[in-house]
């Protein structure tokens, strides 16, 4: 397993096929986030078996000044996580994940990390640490600003304790 850290936008492509793979246009159909308009990510994890080969888990990283509680935080978000379906349940997500927070830990310096969940997902993250989020969490979308309600949140303490469990983030801009 190769694991790399590669800019947002120059990943972008790699990440594609993927992308399309995972998000075929049958699972578009139903997928509850089908009508979100999402950041796109800052940084990427990409596995791949070999050099050069296709990208088989990604992991998007997010760095935002948001507000939790009214108080200004720098927050890491971890987006877009997804693996090839013949790849699943042999670690490639967790390792991309790990890779993630060691760049939010070392080079962001983030206080703590959110993601948005899917409920099947959960579990997964709980695993990993990441605790649920009780409370709003604010993201702009094309309407203006609102409570992000069409996932669950969770949040990892990356630096000096836990993540926030409960308030209020303002994103101060689109999810992840």
């Amino acid at each position: 397993m190769l694991i790399e850290l590669v800019p947002g936008e120059a990943g972008g492509s790699a990440v594609e096929p993927l992308q399309a793979l995972v998000y075929s246009p049958e699972v578009m159909q139903t997928w509850v986030g089908r009508d979100v308009t999402w950041a796109h990510a800052f940084q990427r994890v990409l596995v791949r078996e070999t050099k050069g080969g296709p990208v088989i888990s990604h992991v998007g990283i997010f760095v935002r000044e948001a507000e939790w509680d009214g108080l200004p935080v720098t927050l890491g978000g971890i987006g877009g996580v997804m693996t090839h379906p013949d790849h699943r349940r042999k670690g490639h997500a967790r390792a991309a994940l790990r890779r993630a927070l060691t760049y939010l830990y070392d080079e962001a310096k983030v206080g703590f990390a959110l993601l948005f969940v899917e409920p099947h997902n959960v579990a997964f993250y709980a695993h990993q640490g990441w605790q649920r989020f009780q409370g709003d969490v604010l993201v702009k979308q094309p309407g203006g600003v609102a409570p992000f309600t069409k996932f669950g949140a969770m949040t990892l303490g990356i630096r000096g304790g836990a993540g926030a469990t409960q308030g209020k983030i303002d994103l101060r801009g689109l999810p992840w």
